[in-house]
């Protein structure tokens, strides 16, 4: 009766053994599975970072665009008021002149 005893436990110790080889088994490969995520996930965070840089740099060169256009309007818009100046003064100065003659004229007639 004690050797069936021995055998019986040695038989169900190898099972054990066995069961426990199983788990550990699936506890490694949940433990790859789990890595493998992890892995993926990151490279998805750096593709999603990458993707929020190259939105991020194109509405700067945007921005920038808009504000060079912007600058350059401001600066036709300063000459044009520049021109309009220049010419404003320039017929003041004419009909100042024209004045300045006719005055003179009159002087001279007098």
């Amino acid at each position: 009766a004690g050797s069936k005893d021995k055998e019986a436990v040695k038989k169900a110790l190898v099972k054990i053994a066995a069961e426990g080889a199983k788990v550990e088994a699936w506890i490694r490969s949940r433990e790859v599975a789990f890595q493998e995520k992890q892995r993926m996930l990151a490279l998805r965070e750096i593709e999603r970072k990458k993707k929020v840089d190259r939105d991020n740099a194109a509405q700067l060169a945007a921005k920038e665009k808009f504000l060079q256009e912007r600058q350059c309007w401001i600066d036709e818009m300063e000459r044009r008021m520049e021109v309009q100046l220049d010419t404003r003064e320039m017929v003041q100065a004419q009909k100042w002149a024209a004045a300045a003659a006719k005055a003179a004229e009159e002087a001279a007639a007098a």
